[in-house]
């Protein structure tokens, strides 16, 4: 058994236009606080090694890494980026059939998880434009299947509009997106 010192790190979590957010979970290592009315936090076991801050707001990240010191609190803020709205219209099919499927995508500190609905179809509003990553995983396929086809990876980049369609089919390797502005 070897005992360290605990180190202490306080912050605040911070909305993108400067306002404390009360009320918020903060998670660093297996644990969590929550934010008290002006946004601050406050752990006090920590090791002194690098870790991860983070907290979870309208589907939205605020991390930030850390190295406590011994014998200093040390300082961090949580600042979620300002959200530059864009609505999705997607359409998945497999061979021309609606796909049932979910997709669970993130953009930077940004994340959607979505399920299709009766037609394959989604509607969503994604948190700014740039570029996205997922995964599209099949709804016929049971979770502990070994089935290598039950998920497809997808990346794209949304263009800076207020709407933008994009049509995938499951076997497909190349896809149609269109955009409205």
């Amino acid at each position: 058994l070897h005992l360290r010192p605990a180190c202490v790190v306080v912050g605040r979590v911070i909305a993108p236009d400067g306002r404390p957010i009360s009320g918020e979970s903060v998670y660093a290592l297996n644990g969590s606080t929550s934010t008290g009315p002006d946004g601050s936090f406050h752990f006090d076991a920590l090791p002194p090694e690098p870790l991860q801050l983070e907290a979870f707001h309208d589907d939205a990240y605020a991390r930030a890494m850390v190295t406590p010191v011994v014998g200093t609190p040390t300082s961090v803020e949580l600042r979620f980026e300002p959200m530059d709205p864009i609505h999705l219209g997607a359409g998945f099919t497999r061979a021309g059939k609606p796909l049932a499927a979910h997709l669970y995508l993130r953009s930077g500190p940004f994340q959607r998880h979505e399920y299709l609905d009766g037609e394959g179809r989604l509607s969503v509003t994604l948190q700014r434009p740039g570029r996205w990553r997922g995964v599209l995983t099949r709804d016929d396929v049971p979770l502990d299947s070994d089935e290598l086809t039950a998920a497809r990876l997808l990346e794209f980049d949304v263009p800076d509009l207020e709407s933008w369609s994009l049509e995938l089919d499951w076997e497909a390797e190349r896809h149609r997106h269109s955009a409205l502005v």
